[in-house]
């Protein structure tokens, strides 16, 4: 019986699986990001409010609103923005290497979130 029931599993398994694959996906996407150098990056004495960034050196500066659901993190750690802000001085002032993902939604350019990541 137990042979059964496992047999029947996996036909039903299969069949699942063929007739998933037919079906066409749409993958939509729904953010972009600027990867950056902290020294490229400004941000707003409090949130929300713009940042605004360096694309690149001959680039125009960028800005986008943040929003009180923006999140904000340090080696993946989320943050209070205040908090967030400190980290940020503490880099700045060592003046260490430090990586900025700004990721913002496509549609509105509101900034979704915030990663900071260092040594």
């Amino acid at each position: 019986m137990t042979r059964t029931i496992w047999i029947v599993a996996a036909l039903l398994a299969t069949v699942g699986s063929a007739a998933e694959a037919q079906v066409p996906r749409v993958v939509r996407i729904l953010e972009q990001s600027y990867e950056l150098d902290l020294a490229d990056v400004s941000f707003p004495v409090q949130a929300p409010g713009p940042i605004s960034l360096s694309p690149c050196a001959t680039c125009t500066r960028a800005s986008h609103a943040t929003t009180d659901t923006t999140v904000y993190l340090f080696n993946s750690k989320a943050l209070p923005y205040k908090d967030f802000l400190k980290a940020v001085d503490a880099r700045r002032r060592t003046g260490t290497p430090t990586f900025v993902g700004v990721y913002y939604d496509i549609e509105t350019k509101r900034v979704t979130r915030v990663l900071m990541k260092g040594r």
